[in-house]
């Protein structure tokens, strides 16, 4: 995958973390994928013996939810990913076979807008591990460095800590799953983000192939351009079923998970006192919203964008000055007419098209949702004061 610099390095990180897709059968990768399911077993047990030991508030049965929440987030996109490793070698051998190389485009202008997309994937790419390797930073060490207290509350993810274990060894073990967590977020975001976005590239470039299959009279060249583009418009479109089949159940769980993270993370912004735990929050939210608009709604609309196009390439081909001239160029125009008019999105659940109006939606209901929770709150508090 020497073509796709990402991809690539999502492929070293998924070979870390015992799911790379080529080595399906590995007995060393079924223990690394089980070592880490194991950690987060332990984890989120731990997670609910810290609410369980002892009386706990609203707010601290809010935390212990999100912090379940981001444990079955990692879960599940450790066992998609692995489950799927099949599936992602396919897509992965169909796209270096089979997707047009942007360096072989003959157009000066559209071959320099395509490496600006490649140039922007890498950008998108290291500005995501910068935000999600500062928002480490900050959940591990932050809450130590300002306490300095040997409490549940200072762990990566506050837990209880069980008799006979210091605190300090189980800080230095909860890096396990919360680095995993890290790594596993970087290769599935990353992944479809990759896939989608260079499957939207590959419509852009059929769309001016299509725009230009009557640039020359010749039959010759015109049945090629004809048959080159149909081949591969029917490629994309069966590369679309597959990505849609192998990641669409794990996305529609993924946007139930990231909403309720969201709304909880918007929740603790609007009830927190202390400046440090607000910005935190803030830190953690801004990369929860950047992993779902630029990994998922921003990739899935401009697909979305870039097919529709593609019908448009070839109604502004000059198809009607050869309709007269010759039957089979009719008869594949009116072909490949119809096969450019199906629908290309990117499906969630296999019933909820993912765009940005998807998006805006979601945010929408995570406003509402937090607003929801803080009125309980105010509403508690108040009732706690008149009983006292």
């Amino acid at each position: 995958m020497k073509r796709f610099v990402v991809i690539e390095h999502c492929l070293v990180i998924m070979n870390v973390i015992g799911v790379h897709p080529a080595k399906v059968g590995s007995y060393s990768q079924l223990l690394i994928f089980l070592f880490y399911v194991a950690n987060y077993s332990v984890m989120t047990y731990l997670v609910v013996m810290l609410f369980v030991d002892s009386p706990r508030t609203l707010m601290d049965g809010v935390l212990c939810f999100t912090n379940l929440l981001v444990q079955l987030h990692a879960v599940l996109y450790l066992t998609c990913l692995y489950i799927e490793r099949s599936n992602i070698m396919k897509l992965l051998v169909q796209m270096d076979e089979k997707f047009w190389r942007v360096e072989e485009c003959k157009n000066v202008q559209l071959r320099e807008e395509c490496l600006h997309t490649l140039k922007m994937l890498k950008v998108k790419y290291r500005t995501f591990l910068t935000m999600i390797l500062t928002c480490a930073l900050s959940y591990f060490y932050g809450r130590l460095i300002e306490n300095r207290t040997a409490d549940p509350e200072n762990l990566i993810f506050e837990s209880y800590i069980p008799e006979g274990v210091s605190f300090w060894t189980l800080f230095i073990w909860e890096h396990l799953p919360s680095t995993c967590l890290m790594l596993v977020e970087i290769s599935m975001d990353f992944i479809i983000f990759s896939m989608v976005s260079l499957t939207a590239l590959q419509f852009k470039m059929l769309a001016y192939e299509m725009n230009n299959i009557f640039a020359l009279e010749d039959d010759l060249i015109i049945n090629a351009r004809f048959k080159k583009c149909n081949d591969q418009l029917t490629f994309l479109l069966s590369f679309r079923t597959l990505l849609n089949n192998t990641f669409s159940a794990v996305v529609l769980l993924y946007l139930g998970v990231i909403i309720l993270i969201l709304c909880i993370e918007i929740y603790f912004i609007m009830s927190m006192d202390s400046l440090e735990e607000i910005i935190r929050a803030v830190v953690y939210a801004a990369l929860m919203f950047f992993e779902f608009f630029i990994c998922y709604c921003f990739p899935a609309q401009a697909l979305v964008d870039e097919s529709e196009k593609v019908v448009e390439g070839l109604y502004n081909s000059k198809w009607y000055q050869h309709m007269g001239t010759s039957k089979t160029h009719a008869k594949a125009t009116v072909l490949l007419q119809g096969k450019s008019q199906l629908k290309v999105m990117f499906t969630v659940g296999g019933f909820l098209n993912l765009n940005l109006q998807t998006g805006l939606s979601a945010v929408k209901t995570m406003v509402s949702y937090s607003m929801f929770l803080r009125t309980m709150t105010v509403l508690a508090e108040e009732m706690n004061e008149s009983i006292e």
